[in-house]
């Protein structure tokens, strides 16, 4: 039962680094945008500009932080359907080769499987079109 608790953690833990990276490319946008502004010959005044230029490079490592570790968390970590489809899929599929006596399971478990798996990828591959 602690597996289930687990995955739905993961669940969340996903959902945190997408807010990472929503984070880490808004303050990207806004790097981009200082510097840009800083090229303009409207900012003539260095001294303004190398403060300004100190504090947005500071907080835009931060930035750049949460999006080093946003992206990897994404790609990595299983959402609850993922992990859900590795548990209990990865479990039978184990059970039935560790099992001689497996063929006597029912047919209809063996076919709720199957059909839970084509289902799910039948559904990722139409998400990604």
């Amino acid at each position: 039962m602690r597996e289930f608790y687990w995955i739905t953690r993961l669940d969340a833990l996903e959902g945190l680094f997408g807010f990472f990276i929503f984070l880490g490319v808004i303050g990207l946008a806004i790097y981009i945008g200082f510097r840009i502004y800083w090229n303009t010959p409207d900012c003539q005044d260095d001294e303004t500009e190398r403060n300004a230029t100190n504090i947005v490079l500071k907080v835009s490592m931060w930035f750049a932080l949460l999006l080093m570790v946003g992206i990897p968390g994404c790609v990595f970590v299983p959402n609850k359907e993922e992990a859900l489809v590795i548990y209990g899929v990865g479990g039978s599929i184990e059970y039935i080769q560790e099992h001689p006596d497996s063929e006597q399971l029912p047919p209809n478990l063996k076919k709720a499987v199957d059909k839970f798996v084509e289902e799910y990828v039948d559904d990722k591959t139409n998400e990604q079109m």
